[in-house]
């Protein structure tokens, strides 16, 4: 066999390999549920998890809130918590001051985040492991703009402009998803890492640290990645034939994304996707008879732990899924992946001539 047939063979062997394993993963999901509590008439908006199973949202009352891995709740402050990072560090928007925090858990000590540009106020929504912060801020009724501060400068991510922009989340390669108005007043999708790139019509609400960003786009939950350029490609992920319309709100490093859909009867339903087994209802992968009704989908770790709101009985709650089965996703192509394998046949080629 001549090498370039073998480089030929090598390519259609890998693709064939990964098709076969696409067909050989047939495990299914099954999840046990916490309740995190806070319910009646408070609610429970936004949460985020870490890797080591600490959580943190806020209730409707106005109270920011963290859950240790054993689940027991402390109020911080009165406002909101919005995100947590591995080292226990929180995103921390305080009410009645209008003023942000990142607070360290360990330390019980709080890092002032003053306004950016000498703006009304910041909202901040994201922390990597580095402890930098994303969120927004308002320089004054006009304009509001996405920022990221490193612990001790502030930073303007630009805009597509119009006069609102926002930084939902970021890795731990600091690269920031977002999204802004273009002059048109039309939302596009972002994705920062240095320079503000254009993903589009949408918002993106999560970034992994793979750089995949997740979102919605025409009103649908949405996927971009980049090839080996980094160009990045929407798409769509919402393959469900019960959806109207659902937006993605997080993913893990391997991709397993989460968020919400609405049905046609205006009822919202909490989703769980990843490339294998695509959009599932996560109503259907929990104990039956549980007397749950789980809504939304706010985050999941790299362990597969999804966090969200729920109805238990009559009153709204927060909950905590704990995977008890998992599918292994197979390793998946990505585009740059895919161009990678094509560059190193080409090499073989070459050396061949």
């Amino acid at each position: 066999m001549s090498r370039k047939t073998m480089a030929l063979s090598l390519v259609l062997g890998l693709c064939a390999v990964t098709s076969i394993t696409f067909a050989q993963a047939t495990e299914t999901y099954e999840f046990e549920i916490i309740d995190l509590g806070f319910g009646g008439a408070l609610g429970i908006n936004n949460a985020s998890i870490s890797d080591i199973g600490m959580v943190v949202g806020w209730e409707d009352s106005g109270q920011a809130i963290m859950w240790n891995s054993e689940y027991v709740p402390t109020i911080l402050a009165p406002g909101s918590a919005t995100a947590i990072n591995n080292l226990g560090q929180i995103a921390v928007n305080f009410d009645g001051i209008d003023e942000t925090f990142r607070y360290n858990s360990q330390s019980d000590t709080w890092d002032y985040i003053p306004p950016v540009n000498g703006g009304i106020r910041n909202w901040v929504s994201g922390i990597n492991d580095l402890g930098n912060v994303v969120g927004f801020y308002e320089l004054d009724a006009s304009y509001q703009g996405a920022f990221i501060w490193d612990g001790g400068t502030s930073m303007d991510l630009g805009n597509f402009g119009g006069s609102l922009s926002e930084s939902l989340d970021i890795n731990n390669n600091n690269q920031i998803a977002g999204y802004s108005y273009d002059a048109s007043n039309n939302p596009h999708a972002f994705i920062w890492d240095g320079i503000l790139q254009d993903l589009g019509s949408g918002e993106a609400n999560g970034i992994n640290d793979n750089g995949v960003v997740v979102g919605n786009s025409g009103d649908k939950a949405a996927k971009w990645a980049a090839d080996i350029n980094g160009i990045y490609s929407r798409s769509i992920i919402d393959d469900s034939d019960l959806s109207v319309r659902s937006s993605a709100n997080a993913t893990n490093n391997e991709t397993r994304t989460v968020g919400w859909f609405d049905t046609a009867e205006e009822t919202s339903h909490a989703f769980l996707w990843d490339p294998v087994t695509g959009m599932i209802d996560l109503n259907d992968y929990i104990p039956d008879g549980s007397g749950w009704e789980l809504l939304e989908a706010y985050d999941i770790n790299n362990s597969a732990q999804i966090v969200g709101v729920g109805v238990f009985g009559t009153e709204t709650h927060a909950f905590l899924l704990n995977p008890t089965t998992l599918p292994e996703l197979p390793l998946i192509p990505e585009p740059m992946t895919l161009s990678l394998l094509a560059i190193g046949s080409l090499a073989v080629l070459k050396r061949r001539k």
